[in-house]
């Protein structure tokens, strides 16, 4: 089973995203406070991530299960652990030309952005790194109540 969409749905603050690897169902996916790739299942609030803004304009994805942000902790490692946007937990999103988005956040130590990777194509974990991983974001649409007299 496939997720919502094509992967290439613009990011709004407020609405729930599936976040996948660009082209597969492979999703990011919280265990507590640590991430890994799983494949879709519909419905799961640990695969769905609430897109959100602070004061400071700066962009966060939160776990609807865990309500806490994807962001880099200790020694560049990726986590699911921090109730609030801090500069650690704003990510940018940049549309990819061939389809999806580019996913960089601050390194440890340092001000330049750094891109969000799988750690191999046979590991199911992520990691900060320099090439990149090519995701893909699935609106979750709220279905229309309409009501007809």
């Amino acid at each position: 089973m496939f997720p919502p969409g094509r992967g290439n749905d613009n990011i709004d603050p407020g609405d729930i995203y599936l976040i996948s690897v660009f082209g597969t169902n492979q999703m990011i996916t919280t265990e507590g406070e640590e991430l890994c790739l799983k494949e879709y299942r519909e419905g799961h609030h640990d695969q769905m991530w609430i897109c959100e803004t602070n004061s400071n304009h700066r962009i966060g994805m939160r776990n609807r299960q865990t309500r806490r942000f994807l962001g880099r902790r200790a020694h560049n490692h990726l986590k699911c652990a921090w109730p609030d946007i801090v500069i650690w937990e704003s990510l940018i999103f940049t549309r990819l030309s061939l389809g999806g988005y580019s996913i960089k956040v601050f390194p440890d130590g340092n001000d330049k952005l750094e891109p969000i990777e799988r750690v191999d194509n046979n590991s199911p974990h992520l990691k900060i790194g320099e090439v990149g991983t090519q995701f893909g974001l699935h609106k979750i649409k709220n279905p229309v109540f309409r009501r007809f007299e």
